[in-house]
């Protein structure tokens, strides 16, 4: 494939041309912006079937970039809209659904965001407050096989719902741990490595661990789960440096005598700027979790 050259304005009237001609007679396209985790904005393509309240969006600076590349306009509409169609909810949505607070409760769960980048976000949305980090809440869908469309829980859908936010909060406790059980594993393990053996062949302890949750998806707030952290520092007989690695994950690294945290925050800025997408990043900050006190505070200077 060549690469080509497209001004982005005429590439986008192209694409939602191309898009329109595919799309059924059910489905609605709406080209709009979008704001995203930590201030990121891109211009959203929203697949929607006609009388129903949930969408499927995705980036068309994405797009762009692969036709850029070298793709067809048209193949890359045709696998964008095969890909929208699928992550469509499986099960069917009323109008009016997501107005019922019965109907979603027992699908809220919660993320944490960086309150530095995302200032005009919370100006819209419920949070609570933790030291740089803000949890926010959302309502989650099955979509076809096993994936889950989600969206994010704002102050007039509290105002709908005519519930407050501790209520929101509470709610979305009960049911997260419930469908998102954390999950600790060692850092070997998630990269694939075969763990070292030490005496009687048994494992030998890592030195970090990575906590999510089974999706791995969002799953940074597992941090902040009843007991977890303070299970898993009692087991390892020692407090933890938590490194939020992204909104997907955290890392946990068990303190050893001596250790200077603010290399640990080289780690995560150096990791934040090269690894993780804008969209993606947490925060910049390290976390320390005493297992005596049972609390994770921020590591600072």
């Amino acid at each position: 494939m060549s690469k080509q050259t497209i001004p982005m304005k005429e590439f986008q009237n192209q694409f939602t041309r191309v898009l329109q001609e595919l799309t059924e007679p059910d489905e609605q396209i709406l080209v709009h912006e979008m704001l995203r985790n930590n201030g990121v904005r891109n211009t959203g393509c929203c697949i929607r079937r006609t009388g129903s309240d949930i969408s499927s969006v995705f980036c068309l600076e994405e797009c762009y970039r692969a036709v850029q590349e070298g793709e067809e306009i048209g193949s890359v509409a045709r696998r964008m809209l095969t890909e929208a169609r699928s992550s469509l909810p499986a099960e069917e949505f009323q109008p009016g659904m997501l107005e019922d607070y019965d109907h979603i409760r027992g699908r809220l769960a919660l993320k944490l965001i960086g309150t530095q980048h995302n200032q005009q976000l919370l100006k819209e949305v419920p949070y609570v407050k933790m030291e740089d980090m803000a949890l926010v809440c959302y309502f989650f869908v099955r979509q076809g096989g096993e994936g889950y469309g989600t969206v994010l829980i704002h102050n007039h859908h509290i105002k709908t719902w005519g519930v407050s936010r501790d209520r929101l909060m509470q709610d979305a406790w009960a049911s997260m741990k419930q469908l998102l059980p954390a999950r600790i594993r060692g850092i070997t393990e998630v990269l694939g490595i075969p763990p070292r053996e030490g005496i009687a062949g048994e494992q030998d302890a890592e030195d970090m661990y990575v906590i999510s949750n089974r999706q791995d998806y969002l799953g940074a707030v597992c941090v902040l789960y009843p007991g977890v952290l303070k299970s898993f520092a009692s087991s390892r007989n020692c407090n933890l440096y938590v490194l939020p690695s992204s909104i997907h994950e955290m890392i946990l690294v068990p303190e050893e005598p001596g250790m200077d945290y603010t290399a640990l925050e080289d780690i995560v800025r150096d990791i934040n700027q090269t690894e993780v997408a804008p969209e993606e990043v947490l925060t910049d900050s390290v976390y320390y979790f005493d297992r005596n006190k049972g609390n994770l505070v921020r590591a600072v200077r």
